[in-house]
């Protein structure tokens, strides 16, 4: 901790404070160590009649600054309702509620916790909390002089404040948190927050499962143990899903831009990233969703390798709105043979201002294409959409794996694997581009992990 780390306090108040054994108390001790600006003083009802007896904590306090020249500001807090101080359930919803407070009134501080004061219901509960809660906070324990228990205390109804302030052994002893522990007799409890732990590790599994959303939302549940990036690059990987690479790319060093965005072709790479989110849904078995997207994929899938490897630009006869004019059609011997084949294949010819469609490109394929192979595969995917979204839009039924098969007699990974096939006819695909989405999910988890 840097000397100059702006500290809050909250600290109960025990029977060895504000000294015992003609030394300075834990709570003492912890101001003497750490000079924090302001310390929130816990009180039981015996603490408090201690307290309003002589004004002994705040007595003390005001010596010690005195004698550090610093200012400590305090608050008291008392309720009179918590009688049962020995029973640990009652307190933690108070201590939840004051940490919490503390916590917000000070959120450039650091916020320490005094767990060696007060009763041991008060001590484990603090200890708990301070893994539990959803923000960061130091657990401070403190030693005795001897490093064994204190001895019995002095009477506290029959204390002399000021005689014991002056025979306080500890009395101008100039420590810092830096100082040896055996000198300071301050110990940090060592721990990673329990509650950020568990909500790590939820939200890894949300990632492992491609719920982005999920993981951003479970992921804000614990800012102060998350880091700036990992939260930006959350953010990006759920627009990613949203077919909105940019904010993600904007994340990444170029080495990582490679290897998430492997393929950099200005036409395709839209075409790959929706085929990515394709494959996303079937590993999640989001089957309907697949489904749904199956349309929008065969179709720039088949307009592209109509165009980049048939030779056939469709739009090249079309206007910006993909409407097919049969005008233009008849400006070229190519086009005359193309609408030819198109007024074959539809009853009544190509209607004059309809849309481009896959079935017109899957047609063309088969018809112009060399490769059979890849025509045929077109051909099976175009019969697969056909029969799946008729049934989806006739039936109200679950679309899942089991029921996808049984209308077409097909496996969501299968059309998947047709799918993959036909776009590496399309652009050179290597195989382990397809991986994209599972080293995004390496690069958030290890940040998750790692970043704070």
């Amino acid at each position: 901790m840097s000397h100059s780390e702006k500290t809050v306090l909250f600290s109960p108040i025990g029977g060895h404070d504000p000294m015992g054994n003609f030394s300075d108390g834990p709570m003492l001790r912890i101001c003497r160590v750490y000079k924090p600006q302001k310390v929130y003083l816990f009180f039981s009802r015996e603490m408090w009649e201690h307290h309003n007896q002589d004004n002994r904590y705040l007595y003390c306090l005001d010596k010690l600054c005195g004698e550090l020249g610093v200012e400590i500001a305090h608050e008291e807090i008392f309720d009179e309702n918590l009688v049962d101080v020995h029973l640990f359930d009652e307190f933690q919803a108070k201590f939840t509620e004051l940490l919490t407070r503390v916590h917000s009134e000070n959120p450039d501080s650091r916020l320490l916790v005094n767990i060696s004061s007060g009763t041991p219901a008060m001590k484990s509960c603090l200890l708990f909390l301070s893994k539990m809660l959803p923000f960061e906070m130091t657990a401070v324990q403190v030693s005795t002089p001897e490093r064994r228990q204190n001895p019995g205390e002095e009477d506290p109804k029959k204390i002399d404040i000021v005689t014991m302030w002056e025979l306080n052994q500890d009395k101008g002893a100039a420590l810092t948190p830096g100082d040896d522990p055996k000198l300071t007799r301050c110990h940090e409890e060592q721990y990673t927050n329990t509650l950020a732990q568990i909500t790590k590790e939820a939200v890894c599994r949300h990632i492992d499962n491609y719920d982005y959303e999920a993981a951003k939302r479970e992921a804000e549940r614990i800012p102060a143990f998350m880091s700036y990036r990992a939260m930006e690059l959350l953010r990006g990987a759920a627009e990613r899903v949203r077919i909105n690479a940019s904010p993600l790319i904007g994340l990444l060093e170029e080495e990582q831009k490679k290897s998430l965005f492997p393929i950099q072709q200005s036409d395709m790479m839209p075409v790959f990233e929706y085929m990515l989110w394709l494959r996303m849904k079937v590993m999640r078995e989001d089957i309907a969703d697949f489904v749904r997207g199956i349309t929008p994929a065969l179709f720039n899938l088949s307009l592209r390798y109509l165009k980049n490897v048939v030779g056939i630009d469709l739009r090249s006869y079309s206007d910006s709105k993909d409407q097919l004019f049969r005008a233009n059609f008849e400006k070229t011997s190519k086009g005359k043979e193309i609408l030819a084949a198109l007024d074959e294949k539809y009853y009544g010819g190509l209607k004059d201002k309809c849309y481009i469609s896959s079935d017109q490109c899957v047609f063309l394929i088969g018809k112009y294409g060399s490769d059979r192979k890849v025509a045929d595969t077109f051909a099976e995917i175009r019969d697969f959409e056909t029969k799946i979204r008729h049934k989806i839009a006739h039936d109200i039924v679950k679309i899942d794996t089991a029921r996808m098969k049984n209308v077409t007699g097909i496996s969501p990974l299968d059309i998947m694997n047709k799918l993959k096939y036909v776009a590496s006819r399309t652009v050179n695909i290597a195989p382990a581009c397809w991986e994209s989405y599972e080293r995004m999910n390496e690069l958030l988890k290890e940040e998750i992990k790692t970043g704070n």
